[in-house]
């Protein structure tokens, strides 16, 4: 049970891979939780959700993979109704990266496309994305 505090003492101080590397040492779900918890939630702070999701588990259910490309094409033609160009444009740029991320590159190529015509809607020059 020690561990888990030094574990966690390591996670908030934004010490992750050290955190991470002390929790392999027990074994108690009720101790480890604690710790999963803090480091999922600072480095979903520091922006890193897919490294968030992960610590926390969530990539990990069995058709995680198969659900992700589901929640892409609804995101994107979600995005695809945004009326203002430039913030369609930057959300499917946005969309894009993560897809990208999440290792789903024939997504992206076409999220991209998408971005690309958004961006090229765009009126002004400096306006761009």
């Amino acid at each position: 049970m020690a561990l888990r505090h030094v574990a966690n003492a390591f996670a908030e101080n934004e010490q992750l891979a050290q955190a991470l590397t002390i929790l392999d040492d027990v074994s108690e779900k009720s101790n480890r939780t604690p710790v999963l918890i803090t480091a999922a939630t600072k480095q979903a702070l520091a922006g890193d959700a897919a490294a968030a999701l992960a610590t926390a588990g969530i990539g990990k259910l069995p058709d995680a993979q198969a659900r992700s490309l589901e929640i892409f094409i609804k995101t994107v033609q979600s995005a695809e109704e945004i009326d203002d160009n430039r913030l369609r444009a930057h959300t499917l740029w946005t969309i894009a990266a993560e897809q990208i991320r999440a290792g789903d590159d024939h997504g992206a190529q076409g999220t991209k496309a998408k971005a690309n015509q958004a961006t090229g809607k765009m009126k002004g020059m400096l306006s761009r994305v």
